[in-house]
């Protein structure tokens, strides 16, 4: 079987700089919140005499906030923004929230703050956590996401404890001024080091390159969209080269999985309802991520006995009806099939689409999947 990763979050840092930096990044941005989230509630109480209820509602706020940005509108922000600069702006209007809290005079600039606050939390969060992985790669993603967890988790236990020192020994309002200066001083460092290491740029265009590759395999006939033709000419191909008759069994199945997963793909994906995929409908359509029923699709449509995986001379049919170079098919067939078997099964299939689609990787063993 596959072999594990074996390198420690030292040796990637040792070889990756930046993963050291945005695992101190998330300490210093998660400390600063933990800072101000134990110490809001004592705060309205001390400085606006609330009571229990009322900042309940206060956090109720914070929530709803908070699943708005997260369901509704990280993604466009993502998609128009960039990773890094989406980042950026979260930490801009997480410091603005912070220095409100203090200098808030009437209800007003409090739920204001409040909003601006989840806002800006719920925007430099994920976008970090997708930032770590990218630099991590698929292999040690589970490595360096640990290790930027067990640092998230120290910041939770410090945070806490400096709140309660800088309310008690200075003022109410120092926790949130301390937050602010550290959110300014990462977004400094964030500034030198994410610009310096073009880390969103490169991923997005490499990403993007991998998905267009997809769409022109889908788009059959090189015509600029993906159609049911699209569909019906590959099985045509495919039964041409395996030797099917319109009337055999073999024929049928193919027909009935691919044409049948062409129109679902078409249903999901066509925005403007001419059903029609254009290259802008796919990539925003897969940008979301998919489940696994395309590379189930695609196994299927590779899998000639139907036994529910793939030898090298199903994929070599595969490659010949989508004109891929079979050259490498060798090479290639014993790097995609990971557990050395002899053939590529349903779970590594899935795997390996995958790491095509999503793998931030410049080589990954999936981006191997439609030809070197």
């Amino acid at each position: 079987s596959q072999k594990s990763p074996t390198l420690s979050i030292w040796s990637l840092i040792k070889q990756n700089p930046l993963i050291a930096f945005l695992i101190s990044l998330g300490f210093f941005l998660r400390f600063g919140i933990f800072i101000i989230q134990v110490i809001l509630a004592l705060w309205l109480s001390e400085i606006w005499g609330w009571n229990a209820e009322n900042t309940g509602y206060v956090f109720l706020l914070f929530g709803l906030v908070t699943a708005i940005t997260q369901g509704k509108l990280i993604g466009p922000t993502v998609k128009k923004l960039g990773e890094v600069n989406t980042l950026m702006l979260g930490l801009v209007v997480t410091m603005v929230a912070l220095i409100s809290f203090p200098l808030a005079r009437n209800l007003y600039i409090l739920l204001l703050a409040v909003v601006l606050l989840s806002f800006g939390n719920s925007l430099f969060r994920p976008c970090l956590s997708s930032l770590l992985s990218q630099s991590a790669g698929t292999k040690y993603q589970g490595t360096v996401l640990g290790a930027a967890e067990s640092f998230i988790a120290l910041a939770g236990i410090l945070g806490p404890f400096s709140s309660g020192l800088l309310f008690e020994n200075i003022s109410p309002g120092a926790p949130f001024i301390a937050s602010a200066l550290l959110f300014a001083t990462q977004f400094i460092l964030a500034w030198v080091w994410l610009r310096k290491s073009n880390l969103s740029n490169s991923m997005s265009k490499r990403r993007q390159r991998k998905l267009q590759r997809l769409f022109q395999m889908l788009d059959y006939d090189g015509n600029g969209t993906v159609e049911p033709e699209d569909f019906e000419k590959t099985v045509v191909s495919l039964a041409d080269i395996r030797g099917w008759s319109k009337e055999s069994q073999e024929y049928q199945l193919m027909v009935s999985s691919w044409l049948g997963f062409g129109e679902r793909l078409i249903q999901l994906a066509d925005a403007n309802g001419d059903r029609k995929i254009e290259l802008h409908e796919w990539l925003d359509y897969v940008g979301k991520r998919f489940d696994h029923s395309l590379a189930d699709a695609f196994l299927q449509l590779m899998d000639v006995n139907v036994d529910g995986q793939i030898a090298v001379e199903e994929l070599k049919g595969f490659y010949q009806a989508y004109d891929i170079d079979v050259s490498e098919i060798s090479n290639n067939f014993q790097s995609l099939d990971m557990n050395q078997d002899g053939h590529i099964s349903r779970t590594e299939m899935r795997e390996l689409f995958d790491q095509f689609l999503y793998s931030e990787e410049e080589i990954s063993i999936g981006s191997w999947l439609f030809g070197s």
